[in-house]
């Protein structure tokens, strides 16, 4: 068990860079001194938080946190195993855990500007951290018992705070009572949304609003107003004076295009690539394979 000395933790002013990690040392989990500690005398730990920032896990292991940072939130395995980083595991079994508690930013739910005023997919930026999150359940599917989802409910806090050491240093007079409700897992909480996904994770995907475009939109319309906006591949609308969404380009669309008075649909045959096949628009019948290029 490693304490991860060699990481330098620096402010830099512009905020292009949070950490310093010697050349070629790799991504590794961040391990607190105190956590390394019951680790080495074999001390239980109820609840393990696992989260996504050095510099919040250790402002977290301060305010007395059980607590492993990752350097990203795609940052989950060992790239040589394409397993959880070992350490991780042997820290859940050598402390006997029984609770493995996945802790995001507040903002995981936001939607990419960049992706709006692009036309990029929407659906990108919230289900990448959805999906990252069901990733590193299953990486510890073998390995857990009780797993739990959590995340800051900045929009309804004071500051709105975004992580977890933003969170802490926000509520400087009520650290411990901000500890408390993360670990009280089946506990409604003042400070963060949590779900159990110790045996699925649906009810999370729902709370994401990647179920339904109109759930989606109503969750975002404050930032997509009236714009185009694309969501799972169709380009939507909303329409005032109906006051609903419309489809304006399917997605079905991208798997067409039409040359000359014919249309054409792409597909795959056998190790083909860029083929398609012609269907005129009066009767549908279907033509003969062609290759465009």
């Amino acid at each position: 068990m490693s304490t991860n000395d060699a990481v330098i933790f620096i402010y830099v002013k512009e905020q292009t860079r949070k950490y310093i990690l010697p050349k070629g040392a790799g991504t590794y989990p961040y391990f607190p001194y105190s956590l390394c500690d019951k680790y080495a005398k074999g001390k239980k730990i109820n609840s393990l938080v696992l989260t996504e920032g050095y510099l919040k896990a250790a402002k977290g292991a301060v305010c007395g946190l059980d607590i492993v940072g990752f350097s990203s939130i795609t940052h989950n395995k060992d790239r040589e195993t394409n397993q959880m980083y070992g350490d991780v595991l042997k820290i859940i079994w050598k402390c006997n855990v029984e609770n493995l508690i996945i802790l995001f930013d507040g903002d995981c739910r936001q939607i990419s500007t960049k992706d709006l005023a692009a036309g990029r997919d929407l659906m990108r930026r919230p289900k990448t951290f959805f999906s990252q999150i069901c990733k590193c359940r299953e990486l510890l599917a073998d390995h857990r018992k009780n797993m739990y989802f959590a995340t800051i409910r900045s929009n309804e806090l004071k500051n709105q705070p975004k992580g977890l050491d933003d969170l802490l240093l926000s509520e400087n007079d009520n650290i411990v009572a901000v500890v408390d409700d993360l670990l009280a897992v089946s506990r409604p909480s003042n400070y963060f949304d949590k779900f159990d996904i110790t045996y699925e994770t649906r009810q999370l995907y729902k709370w994401f609003r990647l179920s339904k475009v109109e759930q989606f939109y109503e969750f975002h319309q404050s930032t997509i107003g009236e714009q185009r906006f694309t969501f799972s591949g169709t380009q939507y609308q909303y329409n005032p004076e109906k006051e609903e969404l419309t489809v304006v380009v399917p997605a079905e669309a991208k798997n067409y295009a039409r040359v000359g008075d014919g249309y054409y649909e792409f597909v795959n045959i056998g190790s083909l690539k860029n083929t398609c096949i012609s269907a005129t628009r009066g009767n549908h019948q279907r033509g003969l394979r062609k290759n465009l290029f």
